[in-house]
């Protein structure tokens, strides 16, 4: 049973509630001697009311913050249904990559932002001639060449294929926190790329 079955507030159908009205005005004196005791008041609850309560339900019932989002929850099953969807998706797609490599009539229309949605490329792709140009001010730069290699293959080593995100298509090795990385850092070449 979990904190969310436990709430009084005004009677329902189905289940009765597994604290009645005398052992929830029990459990809020205990609150008042034990407060942030969440383990002895457990063990003293269960020792004088006889119900087994984890420590995640007396959290769910004692600290207000808690309190309140279980009660949201409890008024509005819908709320919870949707939050737990969407994180229960996340869960799940997470490590899939970007939106391009799910199947399937049921992937939703809406872009997620841990999809990593990128825009759609707009205007020419670079030429051979601004590529040679890169090239040239990367050799113009007074890197060495252990600099540029050390870049390189630490850019490689944030590469993943379950995902396909960071590598150097990614960029991100010039951010928190693949820039503060221990194989990013060695031989100061996260200093030099900032």
């Amino acid at each position: 049973m979990s904190g969310l079955d436990r709430l009084i507030d005004k009677p329902r159908s189905g289940r009765t509630p597994a604290l009645n009205e005398h052992d929830h005005k029990r459990l809020q004196a205990l609150v008042a001697e034990h407060p942030h005791q969440i383990r002895a008041l457990q063990a003293r609850f269960q020792e004088e009311a006889g119900t087994v309560m984890t420590a995640a339900d007396m959290t769910m019932i004692v600290d207000p913050d808690y309190l309140k989002i279980s009660k949201e929850y409890r008024e509005n099953p819908d709320v919870l249904a949707d939050e737990f969807a969407r994180a229960w998706y996340k869960l799940l797609h997470r490590d899939m990559g970007p939106r391009a490599r799910y199947l399937g009539p049921q992937m939703p229309d809406e872009v997620l932002v841990w999809q990593d949605p990128t825009s759609e490329q707009e205007g020419p792709l670079v030429t051979d001639e601004q590529i040679a140009t890169l090239k040239q001010e990367i050799a113009n730069a007074g890197l060495t060449a252990k600099q540029l290699v050390e870049t390189a293959w630490a850019s490689a080593c944030t590469y993943r294929q379950t995902d396909h995100r960071g590598g150097a298509n990614g960029a991100r090795i010039r951010l928190e926190p693949q820039t503060g990385w221990d194989i990013n850092v060695r031989g100061g070449a996260a200093a030099w790329r900032r």
